[in-house]
């Protein structure tokens, strides 16, 4: 069940970020859908998988995305000081790429964590 679960949870984490993407993307042409919530979102495939957002990778992800997905919807040019939006983009890109490639531990590259961390 273990090995199972984890693929699932990293295929709907992937499909997730896949989705913020998206709707960043036609967000930011006009397409505005303010309901898109990433906390009820990732809060469902925590409960669903029994993962913990709050510690390690996760919290990292976790941050990232809700910082990101509020800067979107207020029409910020930073998610956080000298952490501009185009670079938080570049990182949720960064991040469903290696969650793509990696189907173990989840490790991101130094720069990532120490731009994500801080959030």
């Amino acid at each position: 069940m273990g090995k199972m679960m984890d693929n699932e949870f990293n295929e709907e984490l992937i499909e997730l970020l896949s989705e913020v993407i998206k709707w960043s993307r036609n967000f930011n042409q006009g397409l505005r859908d303010y309901s898109f919530d990433i906390d009820d979102r990732l809060n469902a495939l925590a409960v669903k998988h029994a993962r913990d957002f709050k510690k390690g990778s996760l919290l990292l992800i976790y941050n990232l995305l809700d910082f990101y997905c509020d800067a979107v919807k207020h029409e910020f040019r930073e998610v956080d000081t000298n952490y501009s939006i185009s670079q938080a983009y570049e990182d949720v890109v960064e991040v469903l790429n290696t969650l793509k490639h990696k189907k173990t531990k989840i490790e991101f590259p130094k720069s990532l964590k120490e731009r994500i961390g801080s959030l």
